[in-house]
Formats: structure tokens, sequence, C-alpha cells
């Protein structure tokens, strides 16, 4: 939920930023447009990383799903 409405304000601020821009040079609109476009990727794979995490076998909690998995396999074969 932190994260939902952190996108939402960061949104809210690049729109803004965005619609402000007009009397800026070519240039910096291009540069304030590429920045917000990383921001938002970078806020969207946050978003769905913590909507379903991902965890590798190098990851303590992942690790831990690994062998809490392989003992209940094991116990039941």
């Amino acid at each position: 939920m932190l994260v939902d409405k952190l996108c939402t304000i960061v949104d809210v601020i690049l729109g803004y930023i965005n619609i402000q821009n007009d009397d800026l040079p070519e240039d910096l609109k291009e540069r304030l447009k590429n920045a917000s476009q990383m921001v938002t990727d970078e806020l969207n794979f946050i978003l769905d990383w913590v909507s379903n995490p991902v965890y590798s076998f190098d990851h303590p909690y992942g690790n831990k799903i690994m062998k809490d998995f392989k003992n209940n396999f094991d116990n039941k074969i």
C-alpha cells in the first residue's frame, strides 16, 4: 500500500512537471522526459515485485523456503 501511494504521488508530481515545462529548452525537456520514464519504470518494477516477490536461491528467505520445501517433499515420498 505504501508503494502504491508512492507511485501515485510520483505520478502526480511528474505529470505536473511535464505540464509546466513549456518554457524550458528542448534539451532539458527531453532529459526530464527520460528521467520521468526511468523513475516510472523503476516504481512499476517495485510495485510488481511487492505484489509477487521472487526469491532466488541466494536470497536468505528463498534459501529457507527451498530447505523447508525439500524437507516436506522428502517426508512425503
